[in-house]
């Protein structure tokens, strides 16, 4: 009988040793965690853009939703880490005034 993986896991044994890809996944793990990270509240009014170099990069509905989180910033990304189960995957968290989600 075959034996059926689940796609992270081929996509983790890809990456091993190949140290820009496991970056690379460790980071997408760390953007998608953002949601699991904040506040409901938060999350209507904010979204993940990208992560580069230990940063990601936020995008906030309002300047009053990127200075109240900035002021989390610190928890957040505790919470981040240990949600990716990747060690320190975000150093910094970066927040901007766009749209979010189309609005």
């Amino acid at each position: 009988m075959k034996k059926i993986f689940h796609i992270g896991e081929i996509l983790h044994k890809l990456a091993e040793g190949k140290p820009k890809i496991s970056t690379a996944l460790a980071e997408e793990r760390a953007a998608n965690a953002w949601c699991k990270a904040v506040s409901a509240d938060a999350q209507k009014n904010t979204a993940a853009v990208m992560v580069k170099n230990g940063t990601l990069y936020v995008s906030a509905s309002s300047p009053s939703w990127a200075q109240q989180l900035s002021l989390s910033k610190a928890s957040i990304i505790s919470e981040i880490n240990k949600l990716t189960g990747q060690g320190e995957t975000i150093k910094d968290i970066r927040f901007r005034t766009g749209t979010i989600g189309g609005r």
